[in-house]
């Protein structure tokens, strides 16, 4: 029978798979601190108790979601605004519910007019490993477009939608628990035709990358995706790729630190030449209170700045 993941693993997932907070260090005594101009707190028009409101974010031309992979079936909201004014302007939530804690919005991405919902959480009933809803902003409003699962999902395992990408017409959906490829994990990229998102690769972990969490997030920027791997080695990693036509080749594994548990690969961002990878787990002036490492590309290799 086909497992999903309890309330308490629920939670756990969702603090270990869902966007890390920066810790933003103060600038030198020698610079002016920034100013901020306004704060806005964003929260839900029926907001309630384990809703896990704020486990993801994305924001893109004036429009921010929110999800909330609570323990029931969880629900992603949109606002609008600009530098004040922000506005609830939808609640999404999961078109097909299973019965059991589907983490629906435990992981987003927002690009123009297409906006990418993750539920990393199976079908107990079914051979489902994880969904993944594509919506489009049409007239206004957010349409569902298509679900994207796994063709031949490594049934009873759960994981496919932990974190979702998308750059123009191409989503990564990652799946870091799936056991079918020479390591463990995956991320499957789909393309647009115009009309629909179609299957161009999955991306399965390398060798020696057994059980390395290996899509547990994932950026996608043209034709560069850049994969974490919170348990990759001793200390995470994060394997950058490029894409030839329809072959994804892998280039680089970046790993910044030796330290145990540094958890790099947690969360990463990826931008033209420059990408950055969360390690939470990074000492910090001697505990362990996280880093962020930022790369530039030069030359086809990314060098730590």
């Amino acid at each position: 029978m086909k497992s999903t993941l309890s309330n308490c693993a629920l939670s756990k997932t969702i603090s270990r798979f869902a966007v890390l907070s920066f810790l933003l260090l103060a600038p030198p005594l020698s610079q002016a601190a920034p100013v901020v101009d306004s704060v806005v707190k964003l929260i839900a028009s029926d907001a309630d108790t384990n809703q896990f409101f704020g486990s993801s974010v994305a924001i893109d031309n004036g429009t921010a979601a929110v999800g909330a992979p609570d323990l029931g079936h969880g629900s992603v909201y949109t606002f609008t605004g600009g530098v004040t004014n922000w506005t609830q302007t939808q609640k999404l939530v999961n078109p097909a519910p299973n019965g059991a804690p589907d983490a629906f919005g435990a992981s987003i991405a927002l690009q123009n007019d297409v906006l990418v919902v993750g539920q990393p959480n199976g079908n107990p009933n079914t051979d489902a490993s994880g969904q993944a809803f594509v919506y489009r902003l049409i007239g206004g409003t957010w349409v569902l477009q298509q679900v994207l699962s796994e063709t031949n999902p490594p049934f009873p395992v759960s994981g496919f939608g932990t974190s979702v990408s998308v750059s123009g017409d191409t989503i990564a959906v990652g799946n870091p628990q799936d056991p079918t490829g020479p390591g463990s994990g995956s991320v499957s990229i789909y393309t647009n035709n115009g009309t629909t998102w179609n299957l161009q690769a999955k991306v399965t972990a390398p060798a020696g990358t057994l059980s390395a969490f290996f899509g547990n997030a994932v950026a996608v920027y043209k034709n560069t995706l850049l994969v974490g791997a919170i348990e990759f080695g001793i200390s995470g990693a994060a394997f950058v790729f490029t894409r030839t036509g329809t072959t994804w080749t892998l280039q680089q594994i970046l790993t910044p630190t030796t330290h145990t548990g540094a958890g790099v690969g947690s969360s990463v961002a990826l931008e033209g030449d420059t990408a950055v990878v969360g390690a939470p787990g990074e000492p910090t002036n001697g505990v362990a209170g996280g880093a962020a490492f930022i790369f530039h590309r030069t030359g086809g290799t990314f060098i730590l700045q």
